[in-house]
């Protein structure tokens, strides 16, 4: 894969490809899904369930990936 690189940013854009494995790896745990630390109310566990019921999946949450945040990056570095 070549990269059109501005020149003022290349240093950003090299010390982003040389720590790829750990940026993907804290994007991970930033976006990983976990128990909410309080509990819900009613209001919102009825909520929530109502969701669930209209979507005919309790699991239809999606998000991006991690390399595809990565990817979004390292596009933003590039010159256009």
């Amino acid at each position: 894969m070549r990269f059109r690189i501005n020149p003022d940013r290349a240093e950003l854009h090299a010390a982003i490809k040389e720590k790829e494995d750990a940026l993907r790896k804290e994007i991970d745990a930033c976006f990983r899904f976990r128990p909410a630390s309080r509990e819900l109310t009613p209001a919102q566990a009825k909520a929530w369930k109502a969701f669930e019921r209209a979507m005919n999946n309790p699991y239809c949450i999606e998000r991006e990936s991690v390399m595809g945040c990565i990817d979004r990056i390292m596009r933003i570095l590039e010159v256009e």
